[in-house]
């Protein structure tokens, strides 16, 4: 599921079998590392789970809007996160997207993407019917490379105005250590808020 648009842009690009499945595999292991990993799709769940409580970080008021409609992030964000954008997206976006993600090589910048993206239509989700708020979120995606640029300085604003404790319990339950488990997902369905430690900030 989601494999032949990962392989897709490699195609395109002319590369032998043996180059394209090395792409491939970097891919997963750098960005996808859980998401494939169980038949349940845990990792995939935590994920969707993790970009609720970003949303809740950083838009309370749109996150409690969305849970009252019952609008979860599996209705919306599944292939952002099983593709990383590249379903349904034009090439030369998903090549935009991609290089900037290879080239910051950290992986829960996407997260903040597929936040940003979400933010694009935060004042028309505020001014629609609740019952249409699902027919909004889950069509909408990035049109052309103006609005990828676009999304990418939104995302560095959000990552860098997240909280360092926040962002590392991000890499840590998404990405490095153990498989997630149905354990760990129920923890994090019971979490008010990510957890906040204090941080000393260095004045210069």
């Amino acid at each position: 599921q989601g494999m032949n648009d990962l392989l897709a842009p490699f195609f395109v690009l002319g590369l032998s079998d043996r180059e394209i499945y090395f792409c491939l595999i970097q891919i997963i292991r750098l960005f996808l590392p859980k998401t494939f990993a169980d038949s349940s799709f845990f990792g995939l769940q935590c994920s969707f789970r993790l970009l609720r409580l970003i949303l809740l970080y950083h838009r309370p008021q749109l996150c409690r809007c969305l849970d009252q409609n019952n609008v979860i992030p599996e209705i919306y964000a599944t292939s952002w996160f099983v593709t990383l954008f590249s379903h349904n997206h034009s090439l030369d976006i998903v090549f935009r997207l991609w290089d900037c993600y290879f080239t910051l090589k950290d992986p829960i910048f996407h997260f903040f993407v597929a936040i940003a993206l979400i933010l694009k239509y935060e004042k028309q989700l505020f001014q629609i019917d609740d019952y249409n708020i699902a027919s909004i979120l889950s069509p909408i995606k990035i049109n052309d490379i103006n609005e990828v640029n676009e999304l990418i300085l939104t995302a560095h604003s959000l990552l860098e105005t997240t909280p360092i404790s926040i962002r590392n319990s991000l890499k840590k339950i998404a990405f490095d250590g153990a498989e997630c488990t149905k354990k760990m997902l129920e923890d994090l369905q019971e979490l008010i808020c990510l957890e906040i430690s204090a941080e000393i900030v260095r004045l210069i």
